[in-house]
């Protein structure tokens, strides 16, 4: 059974499938669950719908991208309301973050704090964004000291050995994308990780296992078997493992 805690399934036109289509392929696959996440206001609205017509797989994250905050700050704004509006169908909060390669930094931050409190008030995990903000992060992270240890998911993590140490210490968890088949750093991040702390994600349709294809959820299938060789285990073990984290990150 595979897992995908990270995935953005809004983009029709790079799938080159429909949704239904991509669900159908999906199950197939054996696919279990799939945390779908929310970027700007438009998304959001994509994921609800897209949760509510195929519950058995798809689970909904409501999030708000750093880019998105960049790009329109008056558009994030509702963005966020909806996030509020809609809190009870939320099983996460996801994207969320920061990233210092986008401009508006100080309203990013001033958007995550607010997702952090929205985190702990309702009881709801985050999948984390933290594009060469990583350290910034951490340190906010941090900060909140009633803050689950289990509500924290680190995607895609591009930070050093030392920020992925005080992750592990924190409890928190690091999803490993596909195209670990070809990263060092993710590697090293399976290697350093417990068992217990790490998810599959695949960021699709992006950081496909492959250069210049498209990324689906099912390639999660390379993630369990890069964690496998890595960890000394069979691909079946670690699937059941990564099951029974993605289901106490969800709580389901």
């Amino acid at each position: 059974m595979l897992y995908d805690v990270h995935a953005h399934l809004e983009f029709d036109e790079l799938y080159g499938i429909s949704l239904n289509q991509l669900v159908d392929e999906a199950l197939k696959r054996n696919m279990q669950g799939i945390l779908a996440a929310g970027i700007d206001l438009k998304s959001n609205e994509f994921v609800l719908r897209a949760a509510k017509s195929y519950p058995d797989l798809i689970l909904p994250g409501f999030g708000l991208h750093p880019e998105s905050i960049a790009k329109n700050p008056v558009e994030s704004e509702k963005c966020y309301e909806f996030i509020l509006n809609n809190i009870e169908s939320a099983k996460a909060l996801s994207e969320i973050g920061l990233d210092f390669g986008c401009s508006e930094f100080s309203l990013q931050k001033n958007y995550f704090e607010r997702f952090i409190e929205l985190s702990i008030s309702n009881n709801l995990p985050m999948v984390i964004h933290t594009r060469k903000a990583e350290s910034q992060v951490v340190d906010i992270l941090e900060s909140h000291r009633n803050l689950k240890k289990n509500h924290v998911v680190l995607h895609c993590f591009s930070g050093k050995k030392n920020l992925v140490k005080r992750g592990i210490e924190n409890g928190w968890f690091f999803s490993i994308p596909p195209n670990v088949i070809r990263s060092t750093h993710f590697q090293m991040i399976i290697e350093m990780t417990p068992i217990e702390q790490l998810l599959t994600e695949t960021d699709s349709p992006f950081l496909a296992p492959f250069p210049d294809e498209v990324n689906y959820p099912w390639n999660v299938s390379y993630s369990i078997k890069k964690i496998a060789e890595i960890k000394g285990m069979n691909e079946l073990e670690i699937e059941n493992i990564i099951q029974k984290n993605f289901e106490r990150l969800l709580k389901y």
